[in-house]
């Protein structure tokens, strides 16, 4: 890959625009904290209402979505992720016009049992890539409506759950134009290092396609 600005180019289907928080170090340990509490205590009635203040760092951007589109809630790998869902509904709050999918996992769920981590153990994540189920007839009618379509997940790592689920979702005729989060735990760039830096994330020691059955 070109260390040179105007040689670089990357996979259009890695191209998936971030937006979101700041991501500080505070707001990914709130994060992890309230994911940590959901998996001990699921029915904890706070959680809802503290996903709420990630909202304000998130609204830039949700001010730029065009009307009528599209938030597709990112399944949880673990099953108690309900995080995601929970600042989809805050934000629908915000902008009545926006229509939720995927609110109870009925149309989209993981196959992968592995969460995707920056640090996570490569050589086992080659053997369980970034896979999605999908409920084909109610994708296709989707499809069909043709409105823009954005992912919405509680955190980024990587980016590489957004830009399967994008990549695999766009052979169903569902493009998503961007991922919209709650914190990131990259820093990303237009410099060349930084894109190359994350691609390198992305692609070590995987398989050269990412596509769906």
């Amino acid at each position: 890959m070109s260390n040179s600005q105007e040689k670089f180019t990357i996979d259009p289907a890695l191209n998936l625009p971030y937006g979101g928080g700041a991501g500080s170090k505070l707001d990914r340990a709130r994060l992890r904290l309230l994911k940590r509490e959901l998996k001990e205590n699921p029915d904890a009635e706070y959680i809802k209402s503290a996903t709420r203040e990630f909202i304000p760092a998130m609204r830039p951007t949700l001010s730029k979505i065009p009307p009528g589109s599209n938030l597709i809630i990112m399944p949880s790998t673990s099953g108690f992720n309900s995080l995601p869902a929970d600042l989809a509904v805050h934000l629908k709050k915000e902008r009545p016009d926006l229509q939720l999918i995927n609110a109870k996992h009925q149309l989209i769920k993981t196959s992968h049992a592995i969460e995707s981590k920056i640090k996570g153990d490569y050589s086992a994540r080659a053997m369980d890539p970034r896979q999605f189920e999908f409920n084909e007839k109610k994708l296709s009618r989707l499809a069909a409506q043709n409105r823009p379509s954005y992912i919405v997940d509680d955190s980024i790592s990587t980016g590489e759950s957004a830009i399967v689920l994008q990549r695999q979702l766009s052979k169903r005729g569902i493009y998503a134009q961007g991922v919209i989060a709650a914190v990131s735990g990259e820093h990303y760039h237009t410099r060349v290092s930084d894109l190359d830096r994350v691609y390198g994330k992305l692609t070590e020691n995987y398989p050269t396609d990412y596509s769906a059955k």
